[in-house]
């Protein structure tokens, strides 16, 4: 998630990038669909084809990181798997540098991927089927994949414990609530999660946000199409089947999401076996999930704009209270 500070409408910045690429006959109406989290994602359409243009200020993630992200999707795309195709831009490059204003902006563009977002379709239980089989293939391939040329690898969690570490000492250093709980987790997921076995089969390069909103279904083709690996990272796979165990909590009632779950994980054992190991730690490896996305918020929060509109005020409290209810978490952890 970007800093709140970043989450503004560019629309202007967006219209300028796009001069790098090609396009002939850009219809900007759909700009107003524009999202902002991790990134910046504005729709458009050129010739009856819809793409979509992602970008984002330097402050926010380095050119290596996207480059990592692209060069995943490339080979996924390469060994069958539906994602996102990259469009070059008139210097032939997948990836932009921009400067405008004196920020400089890191952009690229894809094809809008086929079929509908899942959370927007009413599913019965044979698409969860799908969707399982749709991560298995998606850890296979994972299993095989090296970073190309001199591409730098993504993360790793221990990077990932390491960067939340600082963003709270940090926040900590400037006058906010200490975050000691948050801190003592770090400290106790750095000291646990190098103790899990791990070897090709369980641990590899997952998507990190495998949930619903990035999932789409072409009934046309009876394809799911998986999109956004801003947050792909070195973890173990399981981790992958959690997060969308939690994404079907969230959504439906207990009976039907367990139901949903069963029928995801049969899906999914359909391509590739889970470690049992690895699931019996299931416990360890959400608490992992909970600080990471506590660390997001405090970044998230972290720079403000002088005088800050009301929706941004808004989001912050929100964030604040999905702090406090993880943070409820740590503390029954630690105690």
């Amino acid at each position: 998630m970007m800093k709140l500070r970043n989450l503004v409408d560019d629309r202007a910045v967006a219209v300028s990038i796009l001069d790098r690429w090609d396009f002939k006959d850009v219809d900007y109406d759909v700009l107003d669909e524009f999202r902002r989290s991790a990134t910046a994602i504005y729709p458009f359409i050129d010739n009856e084809h819809v793409y979509i243009l992602r970008f984002s200020p330097e402050d926010e993630k380095s050119k290596s990181f996207i480059e990592s992200e692209l060069d995943y999707i490339d080979y996924l795309r390469s060994v069958g798997i539906n994602v996102p195709k990259s469009v070059v831009s008139r210097q032939g490059h997948t990836l932009e540098t921009v400067c405008i204003d004196g920020v400089e902006y890191y952009a690229n563009v894809f094809e809008r991927v086929k079929g509908q977002r899942v959370d927007r379709m009413t599913l019965d239980q044979s698409y969860y089927f799908k969707l399982g089989q749709s991560l298995g293939q998606l850890h296979s391939a994972s299993e095989k994949y090296r970073p190309s040329g001199d591409v730098r690898a993504r993360p790793d969690y221990k990077k990932k414990l390491m960067w939340a570490q600082k963003v709270l000492l940090k926040a900590s250093g400037q006058g906010e609530s200490c975050h000691k709980e948050a801190l003592e987790v770090i400290t106790l997921l750095q000291s646990r999660l190098v103790k899990l076995p791990k070897h090709s089969h369980n641990f590899g390069l997952i998507h990190y946000d495998y949930d619903l909103d990035n999932i789409f279904y072409d009934t046309n083709k009876d394809q799911v199409w998986i999109v956004d690996f801003d947050d792909a990272i070195y973890h173990w796979y399981y981790l992958d089947l959690l997060n969308f165990y939690e994404c079907l909590m969230e959504e439906f009632l207990p009976e039907r999401a367990q139901e949903a779950i069963g029928v995801f994980n049969k899906g999914y054992e359909s391509i590739r076996k889970i470690d049992p190991l690895i699931k019996a730690e299931s416990d360890i490896l959400r608490l992992y999930s909970d600080v990471i996305s506590y660390c997001v918020f405090v970044y998230a929060t972290s720079v403000m704009t002088k005088v800050p509109p009301q929706w941004m005020l808004d989001i912050k409290v929100k964030l604040n209270q999905k702090m406090m209810s993880k943070r409820d978490r740590f503390i029954e952890w630690l105690e």
